[in-house]
């Protein structure tokens, strides 16, 4: 739905992102974790998204089960990074990664965290991608244990992501800041 265009705004702002990055106490970071411990990450995490209202329905996808063309399809739609669709160097082994896809959110698991929450809204709606992100989060964090240090808050892999693990962004259409002599 976000890739509609039908937002307020739209115009000029494509859509809107919130994206949370959680990684899970008692297992070393991605980028640092044996292929083992990414495995019991990924099926931890299939286990408790039946128990996850958000992700009950979702679209479960092995990003390292994917052709060439599937991996480029989902990072062209905003659902996986450059890095987790393996698009500079190939594809890790089992364990690679995942993303489970639904509604205009996604989840990617053991991409540069062990999670890494995305809501998508068309247009202009920021506080809207808010509200879905922290439910999700919410929910998530009702099931998982995050790592969490009181002074520091979310531990994540990149220190500039730590504390509340949050991004916030737009997309925008540059040409219909010009037309609108806006630029």
């Amino acid at each position: 739905h976000w890739l509609t265009a039908s937002g307020e705004h739209a115009g000029i702002v494509l859509s809107s992102r919130i994206r949370l990055a959680r990684n899970l106490a008692g297992y070393a970071f991605p980028t640092r974790a044996r292929e083992g411990e990414r495995l019991r990450v990924l099926h931890q995490l299939r286990e408790v998204s039946a128990h996850i209202p958000t992700l009950r329905d979702a679209a479960f996808v092995r990003v390292d089960e994917c052709s060439a063309q599937e991996r480029l399809l989902l990072h062209e739609r905003h659902l996986v990074s450059r890095e987790l669709a393996g698009l500079e160097q190939p594809v890790a082994g089992p364990g690679a990664g995942a993303v489970f896809v639904t509604g205009d959110a996604g989840l990617m698991v053991n991409e540069e965290d062990h999670l890494r929450l995305q809501v998508f809204r068309s247009g202009f709606d920021v506080p809207g991608a808010l509200r879905q992100a922290e439910e999700m989060d919410r929910e998530l964090g009702r099931e998982l244990p995050y790592a969490w240090h009181p002074e520091f808050g979310f531990l994540t892999a990149c220190p500039t992501n730590t504390g509340t693990g949050m991004r916030a962004s737009v997309l925008i259409h540059l040409p219909g800041l010009v037309l609108t002599q806006e630029i």
